[in-house]
């Protein structure tokens, strides 16, 4: 592992790269670096901290939060590609996932939908 630094090109980075890991220790609310990842169509390996294991559903790589074993098993299973479906495909299902899910118009036409003022059955 090598620290890069400030980048301009993040994107780019996370694309050229074999998957993303994730190893939040702290529970966030919402994790933009792992729809990133997800966006970026890399395998994406996260711990299950706060709500990393919800935003990944059924397609990313979760191991227990300071489970350093638990890590390591996962790097070995999505470099070594044992695993069903293959790194590949986990991909693809996660950016298909980050574009259906988690996008900026789908955020504020939930919001604004939440917000409404409500038709009162009078």
């Amino acid at each position: 592992m090598e620290f890069l630094g400030q980048r301009q090109d993040v994107p780019e980075l996370m694309m050229s790269g074999r998957c993303v890991v994730i190893p939040s220790e702290w529970d966030e609310a919402c994790a933009f670096s792992a729809l990133e990842a997800m966006a970026a169509g890399r395998p994406v390996i996260t711990s299950d901290a706060g709500s990393l294991p919800e935003l990944m559903g059924p397609d990313g790589v979760v191991f227990k939060k300071k489970d350093v074993s638990g890590l390591s098993s996962a790097l070995e299973k999505v470099l070594r590609g044992d695993m069903s479906p293959s790194p590949d495909e986990m991909a693809a299902r996660l950016r298909k996932r980050a574009f259906e899910h988690f996008t900026l118009e789908r955020m504020t036409r939930e919001y604004a939908d939440l917000l409404a003022p409500q038709k009162s059955c009078h």
